[in-house]
């Protein structure tokens, strides 16, 4: 079976105005610019079967929205190639449009002084649903979202978790078969990240609708997603499945250490900081069998220890401990 998204070699690169120092040089700028070239995407390449469910993993400036707007058509690579539904996005973006869905967290579709049911009724025409089809979707989503209670109310008088519950129904109406969401729970409580994760998975388990995710919330992830790739600096550094990036990445240990006042920073042999929050410190343990009385032994050697725990590295921090290793 052909892949539904396929990226092959693809790189993207901006040109950057760079900033001068002195008056006279940013005088001189109006005349002649200077800029750098930065590479937000280097040659990455991958296929995504229908009915997968991705996470597109990586810390701010990886360039993750950058491939997703390439996916969507929004830009075009400045190299290699990439293909939806073996079409290039950016050249066929109106006819792919029909048979995909976006949701940005930080962006909304629905229209900000009108009901959400006037949004969902344009968003009928603009894509041709059928009345009857369209009737059944809409009833479908509005009871899988609990969405009853404010789907006539304007957007603007929506929570936040509303507001993304209706920019879900939005998206879905037409039945894309892929989605792509850059951040769908940011902003959100905890009830309502629960109950767009279990709707999500559902889409994708029970309909085999394509779903491309990146976010930094990795219980986004761990709920809806199967795949991920870990991105860094605009390399794909980690293409595998969930489980296996919980082995590769989450068999180190990490010790969370509290004292009575900030010691500053620790110089330590057996251990490497993870976070630094004053008082309260994140350890990743470099060895492995490392018994937590010689640690605390080596701790105390710089400052007394008011509470010291020992406990298996989460996917969060294993992936930071991950890209700070990759980078030194």
């Amino acid at each position: 079976m052909s892949p539904v998204i396929e990226a092959r070699s693809v790189g993207r690169t901006y040109r950057q105005q760079t900033n001068r120092r002195s008056f006279g040089a940013n005088l001189g700028s109006l005349f002649k610019t200077s800029s750098v070239v930065v590479e937000a995407v280097k040659g990455i390449s991958f296929q995504v079967a229908q009915g997968e469910a991705i996470g597109y993993l990586g810390v701010n400036g990886a360039g993750k929205s950058t491939m997703i707007k390439m996916l969507t058509g929004i830009l075009a690579p400045t190299s290699g190639s990439v293909a939806v539904f073996g079409r290039d996005p950016h050249k066929y973006r109106r006819s792919n449009a029909f048979q995909i869905g976006t949701v940005f967290g930080q962006r909304t579709q629905l229209w900000w002084d009108l009901p959400v049911i006037e949004s969902l009724n344009l968003q009928r025409y603009l894509y041709g649903i059928e009345t009857n089809t369209f009737s059944r979707r809409l009833d479908e989503l509005i009871q899988g979202l609990d969405a009853s209670s404010f789907v006539n109310r304007p957007a603007r008088q929506l929570s936040l978790g509303q507001r993304m519950r209706g920019e879900l129904i939005l998206t879905l109406l037409h039945e894309p078969r892929i989605l792509f969401l850059d951040e769908p729970t940011i902003g959100l409580d905890v009830f309502g990240k629960d109950a767009l994760r279990r709707f999500l998975r559902e889409t994708n388990q029970k309909r085999a609708t394509t779903i491309f995710l990146s976010s930094h919330d990795l219980g986004d992830v761990e709920s809806i997603c199967t795949r991920v790739m870990l991105v860094d600096h605009g390399d794909l550094v980690f293409d595998d499945s969930l489980s296996q990036l919980g082995s590769s990445l989450s068999v180190e240990r990490v010790a969370v250490v509290t004292f009575d006042s900030d010691p500053g920073e620790l110089q330590l042999k057996e251990a490497e900081m993870l976070e630094d929050g004053g008082r309260i410190k994140k350890l990743r343990l470099l060895n492995p069998t490392l018994r937590p009385a010689e640690l605390l032994g080596e701790i105390e050697k710089t400052a007394p220890v008011a509470d010291l725990s020992i406990q298996r590295a989460s996917t969060e921090d294993a992936i930071r401990s991950y890209l700070s290793r990759r980078s030194a």
